[in-house]
């Protein structure tokens, strides 16, 4: 779980919102180390697990994190 960075509990704006998208993240003491990124709570937790799984649907878009 260190390569996650936990979101703040109330976070400004809603998700996705563009508010804030060019500022440093607070919170961080450490500089951003590769491969390391914010946790969201609408993705996989493992995403090794799910990272060639089809779609269940044809024609559905592909997942990003793939």
């Amino acid at each position: 779980m260190h390569a996650y960075v936990i979101p703040e509990g109330t976070p400004e704006g809603p998700y996705g919102s563009p508010i804030g998208r060019n500022t440093p993240v607070q919170g961080k003491s450490t500089e951003w180390e590769e491969d390391q990124r914010t946790y969201s709570a609408f993705n996989y937790v493992n995403k090794d697990l799910h990272q060639h799984t089809p779609r269940k649907y044809p024609g559905h878009h592909p997942p990003h994190d793939s």
